[in-house]
């Protein structure tokens, strides 16, 4: 599999929740354990990306990209 690091933009965003909602699902690895809107991801990205850069990991695919971690 190849993939890339690079910083996150907001589009990723909805990736990322997605990440973490499943990951509350079915971990006890994460402090949450209910789903999280994408919203509230929104708006900590938006206000910390510039003191906390946010990084995800994407797959490179030859038709697409896909956010398989942050």
């Amino acid at each position: 599999m190849n993939f890339s690091i690079q910083l996150a933009e907001e589009h990723h965003i909805p990736h990322i929740a997605a990440i973490t909602n499943l990951e509350a699902k079915r971990s006890t690895a994460t402090v949450s354990s209910s789903d999280e809107p994408i919203e509230r991801w929104q708006n900590q990205y938006n206000q910390y990306r510039n003191f906390t850069p946010w990084l995800v990991a994407l797959s490179q695919r030859s038709d697409s990209e896909e956010v398989i971690g942050y």
